[in-house]
């Protein structure tokens, strides 16, 4: 499934203009602690679509990230 998610997350990314700030790998909370902390103080002195929404943003990221560490470590996403 991840690598049909993968172009759909790209593009939500690239719609969004998500920083490149993210943490590109994230183990156990670190997105979620980017977006509580950083992407806050980041969204107050840059402009973009992300910044008008950050919940949406987040998931966007989530998303992305999934997919990525789900391809990179040959780990199915599985919908049931």
């Amino acid at each position: 499934m991840a690598p049909q998610v993968l172009p759909l997350a790209e593009k939500l990314a690239a719609a969004t203009d998500l920083p490149a700030e993210i943490p590109a790998t994230c183990d156990n909370l670190d997105l979620s602690t980017w977006f509580r902390h950083e992407a806050k103080e980041l969204a107050t002195s840059r402009t973009g679509p992300w910044t008008k929404d950050l919940d949406t943003a987040f998931y966007v990221a989530l998303f992305l990230r999934a997919a990525q560490h789900s391809i990179r470590r040959d780990c199915p996403i599985v919908r049931t």
